[in-house]
């Protein structure tokens, strides 16, 4: 019933970015008749990403609060912040690109699917996320062991 539900997900996830996309080529085709639907695209666009932001922060401190309250977090790992003298390293096991995000929940105790998802989100954001990822990847020094 799980791989249903991850289909149905990805399903809906295909649809909306088919949509999304319809709607950005549309007024290469209609001109000056989509202006007034353009308008609303673009207010709907401006309240997305704060919504998303606010979502993945509730998100976040439910998992949080819930791994507290019951000594172990959903995904078997419960976060929380490296005894001191820790180092952080690329994960030389637990990667999909450098090891940036591996690295960094090992470095948490978390899951890396997490830190995964909420690296693309930032990468989705306008700024220097793709710039601050690769300095991540140079400087942080792999995981030998």
């Amino acid at each position: 019933m799980t791989k249903e539900r991850g289909n149905g997900f990805l399903i809906i996830l295909g649809a909306a970015l088919i949509v999304l996309g319809i709607l950005i080529l549309l007024p290469s085709f209609l001109g000056p008749l989509w202006t007034p639907v353009q308008l609303v695209f673009n207010f709907a666009a401006s309240l997305f990403w704060p919504v998303v932001l606010i979502v993945a922060g509730v998100f976040i401190i439910r998992l949080a609060t819930k791994a507290s309250t019951e000594g172990n977090s959903p995904m078997g790992m419960s976060p929380s912040m490296p005894p001191a003298g820790t180092r952080l390293y690329r994960s030389s096991k637990n990667r999909m690109i450098g090891g940036v995000c591996g690295g960094i929940a090992d470095y948490f105790n978390m899951d890396p699917t997490i830190i995964r998802l909420i690296t693309v989100v930032i990468f989705l954001l306008p700024g220097i996320s793709w710039i601050a990822y690769v300095l991540a990847w140079i400087i942080i020094p792999l995981d030998r062991r």
